[in-house]
């Protein structure tokens, strides 16, 4: 999902008029605040001359339970989805929502959270766990290191607008009362930010205000995991408004009060609270399981260490004894048959290395490279090449016959 930077273009660029930062005055609760109930009536609110009227959030995965309720304009069409993914421990549901103008481009858009995630801990139990690509997807979060709010949310506007005829960028602007307007949860390095963007759509130009709230959440590992650091991070509360161009900010009041109206169902969320304890109690156990697992591998590791250096010791000495009775050659550039046989039997590679002459590796790996300052690198890959990737002039060492 996360392709490109488009930061460098996007700093530079400024807002015009009020547009954005007039938002965080539109969401607070004013007389024509809706509130949901259970049914409408000749008293729904009307903003910007639109008859607001409420729309329900069903849930088809829970029996079709109501998730949430929203007011949009009644001529409006409304689409909502929520999905449940219960192997997503942290994020296991995501709620997606757009109401649309059939008489023109106007319409606003509601975004599951950007859950992004990155995880740090010590070398010695790299080899336990796969470490994904950055902009991997594990289902419930897209592996990422951290990126600054406007970074990200660039990115994620060029991934859902970028493709579209004259795209371009029009302004940034920072809403510090963007979290407490939206009702999202209080916590740590939250930031408001909004972007505005051109595009063309249907043939016709028309602008759209993203806004969402930047965090980020560093979360230390428990138990046998406390070695780890996990860092959650990303855009919650994502949303956008589109219209012609020209006319956004005409129509903010409109947008406000269906961005604010969005309520959870009571019923809903501690169902969800449910299940999501449930999902992390089972987590927690195969943690455990898989942690267990791992204590006794290293066990096992340290046992077949201790034991494979003894065996390669007897091996040195035997090599060493056959040298001095005459089995075989002291000459460097020509190896004896037991020099041979010890290689083989501790499943190595001599090879011709120019800082020592010769260096020994794993035989598990055809291709040995090093840059003659004590470094090396192996691998199976014929492409591989470390110098494409790393400083230093690297050479491949020939397997000595």
């Amino acid at each position: 999902m996360l392709e490109k930077e488009v930061n460098v273009r996007i700093q530079v660029l400024r807002l015009s008029g009020v547009l954005l930062g007039s938002l965080i005055f539109a969401l607070e609760p004013c007389a024509a605040d809706p509130t949901p109930s259970t049914k409408t009536s000749s008293s729904s609110p009307v903003v910007g001359g639109e008859k607001f009227v409420q729309r329900e959030v069903p849930d088809p995965g829970q029996g079709g339970i109501v998730a949430a309720w929203i007011f949009v304009p009644e001529t409006w069409h409304f689409d909502s989805k929520v999905e449940w993914h219960y192997g997503w421990v942290e994020n296991p549901v995501s709620i997606a929502a757009q109401a649309e103008n059939p008489a023109g481009a106007e319409a606003c858009f509601l975004y599951p959270t950007l859950q992004l995630i990155d995880v740090k801990g010590p070398p010695s139990l790299q080899r336990y766990v796969k470490k994904p690509k950055p902009g991997e997807s594990s289902g419930a979060a897209i592996w990422l290191e951290p990126r600054p709010a406007l970074q990200i949310m660039a990115i994620f506007i060029q991934k859902t607008r970028g493709n579209t005829k004259k795209f371009q960028w029009l302004g940034k602007q920072e809403l510090p009362g963007l979290a407490k307007a939206m009702g999202v949860p209080k916590g740590s390095n939250q930031q408001g930010i909004a972007v505005k963007i051109a595009y063309e759509f249907d043939g016709k130009p028309v602008e759209e205000a993203f806004y969402g709230v930047y965090f980020l959440t560093q979360v230390p590992g428990a138990g046998p995991a406390k070695s780890f650091v996990q860092t959650n991070w990303g855009l919650m509360g994502l949303h956008s408004f589109r219209a012609p161009a020209g006319t956004l900010d005409k129509r903010m009041p409109v947008f406000a009060v269906i961005a604010h109206s969005f309520r959870l169902n009571p019923q809903w969320a501690e169902r969800r609270r449910v299940i999501m304890a449930k999902l992390l109690e089972a987590f927690n156990q195969q943690l455990k399981a898989g942690y267990d697992k791992i204590a006794a591998a290293n066990r096992l590791a340290h046992q077949v260490a201790a034991n494979n250096n003894a065996f390669i010791q007897s091996i040195d000495r035997q090599v060493m004894a056959n040298r001095q009775s005459g089995g075989g050659s002291s000459n460097d550039s020509t190896r004896s048959f037991a020099d041979k046989e010890s290689d083989l039997i501790r499943g190595v590679d001599t090879t011709e290395d120019p800082m020592y002459g010769t260096s020994q590796h794993s035989f598990m790996e055809q291709y040995h490279w090093t840059d003659g300052n004590n470094n090396w690198r192996n691998s199976n890959d014929p492409n591989y090449d470390p110098s494409h990737t790393e400083s230093g002039t690297w050479q491949l060492m020939p397997v000595v016959k």
